[in-house]
């Protein structure tokens, strides 16, 4: 859902408390700060609360905020590949936060890191195995037709070698 979309449907003051309770989490306060009466807050707030229009617009900027929150696998792969690439510098920042000028490029041991999360996230090093039966011919599958009545007959060495095979 897009929080444009879904805000165009709420008059300012519904707009402005969803804004102010998806921020708080106060339903009250967050219709007094939308410009509702601080007598009639707690009702109205109710009655936002359950409007559709409402509902859907608090969906939509949740679902806005953990879009924002979360890196996706694209930005994650474009991150690992311009550390690999050694074009990423981290700026220094002092006590105070402000950027001192310094920089520090990316060493070697970062960018073999990166390059094999890039790896990984591709696949480049899935192990395939392959299976084959006797003398490399294919796995001869065996199948073999048992009946409720077969088993009922069947004290358990017969059902365990049934099951596991002839080894056990």
């Amino acid at each position: 859902m897009d929080t444009n979309t879904t805000a165009a449907a709420l008059n300012e003051r519904q707009r402005k408390f969803t804004e102010f309770y998806a921020a708080t989490g106060n339903a009250s306060q967050s219709a007094v700060s939308a410009g509702y009466s601080a007598k009639t807050a707690t009702t109205n707030a109710a009655k936002l609360l359950k409007n559709t229009q409402v509902q859907q617009h608090l969906q939509a900027i949740a679902e806005s905020a953990s879009e924002n929150r979360v890196a996706s696998a694209l930005e994650r792969q474009m991150f690992w590949t311009a550390v690999m690439r050694g074009t990423v510098l981290i700026k220094i920042k002092n006590r105070d936060g402000e950027e001192t000028g310094d920089e520090i490029s990316v060493d070697i041991a970062q960018r073999l890191k990166a390059s094999e999360l890039l790896g990984k996230a591709h696949q480049d090093f899935v192990e395939r195995v392959e299976h084959t039966g006797k003398n490399g011919g294919p796995i001869a599958a065996v199948s073999a037709a048992v009946t409720p009545d077969d088993l009922a007959g069947m004290d358990a060495q017969a059902l365990a070698r049934l099951y596991f095979g002839k080894g056990r």
